[in-house]
């Protein structure tokens, strides 16, 4: 559910019903909520259409309904791999929306990003097909997109970490606005901390 406050705290009555916007079952978690540029509201979560669980964004109206020109009935889902897991979303000037966080292929879990293009299409010109991996590390058996923001040339931010027997080891990544990671930051386009 989407809950609205007014600035004092109270419930928005104006907002769906009593406040609320419920999704009736479409999403199993709601994960992150964004105001798009367009001042309407996109959001992302994990959803389960009984084929496995979904990397899922959603768009709604400012008044809490469900945009129609995003996906269908306001829903976009992308079958990325097992065991999926999104974290964050950021929304493009142009209303694209990109998703991060990390899916297990091949006996290991990768940091993944994926676009949607503004009617909730994955993004051909994106990776392969929407879709971005990234090892970031040889020898990590699991990565993950915690955070993610957006440069004013486009370029792309992901904060995450990776880890195998060792301990955490916390990156920054960057990629250019194809998807590529950028190999002009960092070393091969990722900087690494272990704290």
């Amino acid at each position: 559910v989407i809950l609205r406050l007014n600035a004092n705290g109270s419930v928005d009555n104006t907002f769906g019903t009593s406040g609320q916007v419920p999704f009736d079952g479409a999403l199993v978690s709601l994960i992150a909520l964004v105001i798009t540029p367009d001042g309407k509201m996109a959001g992302c979560g994990i959803a389960d259409q009984g084929n496995g669980k979904l990397f899922c964004a959603f768009r709604r109206n400012a008044d809490g309904s469900a945009d129609n020109g995003f996906g269908t009935n306001g829903f976009a889902y992308a079958n990325i791999g097992a065991q999926p897991s999104v974290t964050r979303l950021a929304v493009q000037s142009d209303n694209k929306v990109l998703l991060t966080g990390t899916v297990f292929i091949s006996s290991r879990y990768d940091l993944v990003l994926f676009r949607f293009n503004a009617n909730g299409t994955p993004d051909t010109g994106f990776g392969t097909s929407g879709l971005v991996m990234s090892k970031l590390s040889t020898n990590s058996a699991y990565g993950q997109g915690n955070a993610i923001a957006l440069q004013q040339d486009g370029k792309i931010v992901v904060a995450g970490r990776i880890a195998n027997a060792g301990p955490t080891v916390y990156v920054v990544a960057r990629y250019n606005t194809n998807g590529a990671i950028d190999a002009t930051f960092g070393s091969a386009g990722s900087t690494k901390f272990n704290f």
